[in-house]
Parts: C-alpha cells; structure tokens; sequence
C-alpha cells in the first residue's frame, strides 16, 4: 500500500516486524532464509515518508465508517530507544536474570533484555515486559548503557488514526492442543513439533543449523515425523514441510532413516500428498509415541532418534478482542469468517484459516489491489441489497438495533435507520421487528411465501418444509448430495440468509397451508456467521414450542457445519420416521 503511495500505518503488537515467518530457518522452494526473506521487504518500504510503523502497539478503538475510520492506537513503553540503541550488548551481559529459550527447547537460555535477530526491525535491544517488575527494582541495564538508551520511567501513548480502509493480519498460533500430550510432547524430550526443529535448523540456533538430538546432542540415525497433529482441518503447509525436511535431514547424512506416519483418521479431505509423493509414508490405524523414542502403531513398534511432530495452527486468541472491536463472526474452526466484516475492512493471511507461503502472498498481493481500488474512488455508491425500512410502519421501539450484529440498524436523531454499507442481510431485524416495518431486498418474504404456496401443492406425506442458513445449513444439504448419501425424498429445501430470519408467523403458515413438519437448519451455536443468529433461531423455536402447542413436534432445528451432509441425512430421516409415527 506505502509502495503505491497511499498514507499507511502499520501496528505490530510484538516487539519487531516480521511475524512468524521469522521463526523459520527457510522457506521450502524460496531459495533464501525466511529472517533474510522479511529483511529484503523490509528495505523496500522503510524509507517511505508516507508509511508510519507502531510496534509493541494495539488498536484500543474503532469507530466510523468506509472512508473515515478512526483508530486509537496504544503504544506501550519498549522503554529502550531504537534512535540512540547501537546493539553493543552491554545491557545483556549484566542482566542478572535468565529463562531458558523455549524457541530453542530450552538448549539456550535468554537474559530479561535480549538483541533480536540481525535482520530484525527495528533493530534495538529488548526487553521482556513478563520481567518488567523485577526489571524496574533492578535497572542494572540502565546504569550500564553507555547511550543512555534505557529509560524505565516511559509510559504508555495513544495515538488517533484516521484512515479510509482497514486490513486485519494477526494471523494465527501454534497447535496446542490434547494430541501434543498424547505424542508424549514435553515427556519425551526427543519428541519436538516442526517449530521446535525450525529453532534448531536456524542458523543462530543452539546446534547453529545442524539436527542434533536434545537429549544427548548426538546425530540422529531414525527419524519418525508425525503428520496432522492438529484437531479437524489440514493445516496446508504439513506435507511440505515433511518434504522440506527429509531434504534436509538427508543433505546432512545420507544414511538415515525417515519414515513419515500419517494416523488414518486424522487425515483432512483432500490434503495436498502430491508434495509427499515418493517419499517413505505409512498410513495406520492408531498412533501412539512412548519413552526412547518408539513409535507405535497397530501390530508395529519402531524405535527411533527422533520424533517430528507436523503441528498445524489454531485461531489466535486475540480474535476474541477483535470481534467485540469489530462485530465479525468466526468459522467453525475458529477462524475469521471475512465474509462477515463490514465495508471498507479486510482480512488477510492466516486469521481466515490455515494457508501456504505462496498462498499468504498471493493474497497480501491481491488485498493491497482491492484497497487500492477502494481508496481510489472519490465516493462509493452501494445499492440497497440488504435491509429496506418502511418508516410509516416503524415504532422506533429498538428491537431491531438490539439483535443487529453489525450495529447496521441503529438510533439516529429520534428514528432508525439502515446503514446499507455494513448491513449484511442476515434478516435478524427483520424477524424481531413487530410492526413489518423491516424487510429484505433480496430473497423476499414474498418470495418465500410464493415458494411454500407451491411446495404444499405435493400430495405424498409426511411433507417436510426445510429452512436452511445459506452458510452452513444449505452447504450441509448440498454436502448430503455430493457424497450421495441416501435420506427421504419428503423434504422441500429453501436457502434462507439465517436461521435467525425465521419466525412464528412464517412457520405457522406452512404448517397451515399443509406442511407435516418444519425442519430449521442452521449454523452451529459458537460458529455462526451473524453472531447471534443460531441462538436466536433455538430460543425461537422453543418459544413456539411452548406457546403453540398443537403444533408441538411438528418444529425443529438442527445446528450443523457445512460438512455435515451425513448428519444431515440424519435428522431428516428421524424426522419423516417421527411424523409417520404421530399421523
């Protein structure tokens, strides 16, 4: 964005540029050191007047719209000045305190002020802030700079932004779930994650590059890396990553032996083999790891140097302080959903889900292009596709603002209105509403009506009406067909925005135009992509439930991911065995 020359600002919670990519010795098929990759980037922007860089910086506020967002950017003290810091090192050498080095499984131990890496940016000395209160009585560092670049007594500042797009990159964290514990990660010092390697294989590690078993620091002959150690989505960087280092492990000796396990049940749909094809791989029921290292799995045991474990990542747990900044709704694995941010906001990299090297900068690449387009614009003109307001109708009562996840119907000077750039056409206000005065523009309550008409019109029963969420219930629907798994033929399936969107009056009128039975399908309670939606559909329906009571039996919802065809499948055949059994 610098490079094309809009005013930007960069804002780094850590302490340097770089992110996890520097965490790693190399990246396979880029001929260069991942440190030296981020410092040729860096070279090319950090001359630029129109580009600002806040680190060990977070956004505090958001507010506005498209076109006049205003950030509050809190800085907090590094409490080291990068302009008068010339990395000399004495600080480190009479800092009293020392931790062991996680990244470099504790081999190397680090003092509470450290120098970052060479290629680090910016580049000044720093100070681990989970010390900070011994660091304030202790001060030894302070007294010894010959700079005076040290100063304790900092506090934190605020900075207002205001700018016209925004684009959210925090990414992602490590895999730290039961299957670590299960591979005996910790107990067994030999068995380390694909992290922990790359801390080894750098060049500024404690073996200075060379694969060396932690225990004894001898060569290891037997290499057993493990795929998948993650829970339910393939993390698209393993298979090269077990590639990459069966290169690696035979440049360094020729003679060893790697064996690649893959557990049968965890492998993802349609992972990416093809960068494992030719390599020694063993698909197997069940795997375990015990003490030596040995690997075990169903009818084999094999003892090895050392285990590899192919972790993949999780959310980070900062994507809970940023849907309450910006009212966004996450996948079910967690993630970012990007279709749920508003106008004028972007996400890229791995905050959506896990992605390749390539795939990262393809897609830096291709959001830089659509905020440029954005940006440059003199105004942006959106059509009303989501909520349309009749204002005669409308009380002003404010239940329509209450259930909004994305504040786009809200108060203004004594009435409502509908904010179309950050509307997202769930049809939650449109439910709640009591007076009509909300509706969609698209996918109608007339049309859905008109539609139901002429289902009822079918003559075998039970007739089953399903309402499924275009996000996870429809997919589901779609997903039951793909994999051609067999299920009544009772049903008519109607793509809804959000199970939100239903209500009593919707279902009350299939029932009486014929309809057996109304099946409601939609996203799981902690994955919806409107937030609320999900929730709101089941407190609906238990409502129905109890206050119609001749219809009690004949209403039901699902909560299902996109994935879940089988389930699917399911729940409609109990459903239509159900109704049979009352009529």
């Amino acid at each position: 964005m610098a490079l094309m020359g809009f005013e930007t600002y960069l804002v780094e919670r850590e302490y340097t540029l770089g992110g996890r990519v520097m965490d790693w010795s190399s990246i396979y098929g880029v001929s260069d050191c991942a440190s030296c990759i981020i410092a040729e980037m860096l070279s090319e922007v950090l001359g630029l007047k129109n580009l600002r860089i806040f680190t060990n910086s977070e956004v505090a506020q958001i507010s506005g719209t498209i076109g006049n967002f205003q950030l509050v950017v809190k800085s907090n003290p590094k409490y080291v000045n990068p302009e008068r810091c010339s990395l000399c090192g004495r600080c480190v050498e009479v800092c009293p305190v020392e931790k062991r080095d996680e990244r470099f499984l504790g081999l190397t131990v680090r003092k509470a002020i450290f120098l970052p890496p060479l290629t680090a940016y910016p580049k000044v000395a720093v100070i681990d802030v989970q010390n900070i209160q011994h660091c304030l009585l202790c001060r030894k560092c302070e007294e010894a700079c010959p700079a005076k670049a040290i100063n304790f007594d900092l506090k934190p500042t605020e900075d207002i932004l205001r700018v016209g797009a925004i684009v959210i990159a925090i990414g992602c964290e490590n895999y730290h779930g039961e299957l670590l514990k299960r591979f005996k990660h910790r107990s067994v010092m030999d068995v380390i994650t694909n992290y922990e390697l790359e801390g080894l294989l750098s060049p500024d590690g404690p073996t200075k590059g060379v694969v060396l078993r932690p225990s004894d620091k001898s060569h290891p002959k037997k290499i057993a890396i493990i795929q998948c150690v993650n829970e339910g989505f393939c993390s698209k960087y393993c298979c090269t990553l077990a590639r990459k280092y069966y290169e690696v492990f035979k440049r360094e000796d020729p003679n060893v032996d790697i064996r690649i396990f893959f557990e049968e049940d965890r492998i993802p749909v349609n992972p990416p083999l093809g960068d494992v094809r030719g390599l020694p791989i063993y698909i197997v029921k069940s795997l375990s790891v015990e003490n030596g290292p040995k690997v075990l799995g169903d009818g084999f045991e094999w003892d090895c140097d050392l285990v590899v474990l192919n972790v993949g990542e999780d959310p980070r747990k900062r994507i809970t302080e940023l849907k309450s900044l910006l009212n966004f709704s996450t996948t079910n694995d967690g993630f970012l959903n990007p279709d749920t941010l508003s106008f004028g906001i972007f996400a890229c990299g791995s905050i959506t889900g896990p992605k390749t090297y390539r795939e990262l900068v393809y897609e830096a690449q291709s959001t830089a292009l659509k905020v440029a387009s954005l940006l440059i614009k003199e105004e942006v003109i959106v059509e009303e596709k989501g909520i349309l307001l009749d204002e005669e109708k409308c009380g002003v009562c404010g239940l329509c603002n209450s259930v909004c996840p994305f504040n786009a119907v809200r108060f203004s000077e004594g009435r409502i209105v509908v904010d179309q750039f950050n509307c997202k056409s769930c049809g939650l206000c449109v439910s709640t509403c009591p007076t009509g005065a909300l509706r969609l523009s698209s996918s109608s309550r007339e049309e859905l009506i008109a539609f139901i008409d002429e289902y009822s019109k079918a003559f075998f029963k039970p007739k089953i009406l399903v309402l499924a969420c275009a996000n996870c219930g429809y997919p589901a629907f779609v997903d039951a067909g793909v994999k051609g798994i067999e299920y009544p033929a009772n049903v008519f399936t109607l793509k809804i925005p959000c199970a939100g969107l239903v209500d009593s009056e919707l279902m009350v009128y299939a029932l009486n135009r014929g309809f057996d039975g109304v099946l409601v399908v939609g996203c799981r309670r902690d994955s919806c992509r409107y937030g609320l939606g999900a929730e709101l559909a089941g407190k609906k329906i238990e409502n129905f439930q109890l206050l119609e009571k001749y219809f009690k039996g004949h209403v039901r919802i699902s909560h299902l991911s996109a994935v879940e065809g089988r389930l699917f499948a399911k729940t409609v055949e109990d459903f239509v065995h159900d109704l049979k059994e009352g009529l």
